[in-house]
């Protein structure tokens, strides 16, 4: 997804997935190379939410209008979902 977007990880300037974890995040940033400052969380206060993580670290105010994101969680099984958004390209006059 984010190779499709001919993005690397640190063209990303937030991720908001499921959170197990505060383990699983920092390992995961760290083996993406990414500043833990990219990574939404919330897991201290609120636990392991499942899916429901995505939602709610979208509620935490610091994805801005612009941000390149990716969302992802995982379900039961081998169910998974994930999407990207970035900001508008500029249109020339």
């Amino acid at each position: 997804m984010v190779d499709a977007a001919e993005w690397t990880p640190r063209d990303i300037d937030r991720f908001a997935v499921q959170q197990a974890t505060s383990r699983i995040t920092r390992a995961v940033a760290a083996h993406l190379h990414t500043d833990t400052d990219q990574w939404l969380t919330n897991i201290e206060h609120t636990g392991n939410t499942g899916a429901a993580a995505v939602p709610l670290l979208l509620d935490h105010g610091r994805l801005r209008p612009g941000h390149r994101a990716v969302r992802a969680a995982f379900g039961a099984g081998l169910t998974w979902g994930a999407t990207i958004t970035w900001p508008a390209v500029p249109t020339t006059g």
